[in-house]
């Protein structure tokens, strides 16, 4: 994931929440974002949801479609210690 070079350079700092489903195939799709500091942060944030492969859910052997929800914290890097640029949290629904 890359915090963009706009919110970077303007000190946009803040978090996106999103909401999406992992299908039996693992792959992510129906996002939305529950809220956001900046858009460029959500186009980020989704954009890399896109490129990731998920395990899918097991119901009694059975792969299952599975909501999750992920929030991310983008901290301006000229501010923040260290490299740290974003911080992702994960919360399965």
């Amino acid at each position: 994931m890359t915090y963009p070079d706009s919110a970077a350079n303007a000190g946009i700092e803040g978090k996106v929440n999103v909401w999406f489903l992992v299908t039996e195939m693992g792959k992510p799709e129906c996002f939305k974002v529950l809220n956001t500091s900046d858009p460029s942060l959500s186009k980020s944030v989704i954009d890399a949801l896109h490129e990731v492969n998920y395990i899918p859910a097991n119901s009694d052997g059975e792969l299952i479609e599975r909501p999750l929800s992920i929030s991310f914290i983008f901290r301006n890097p000229d501010k923040s210690s260290g490299n740290e640029r974003f911080k992702p949290s994960l919360y399965p629904l």
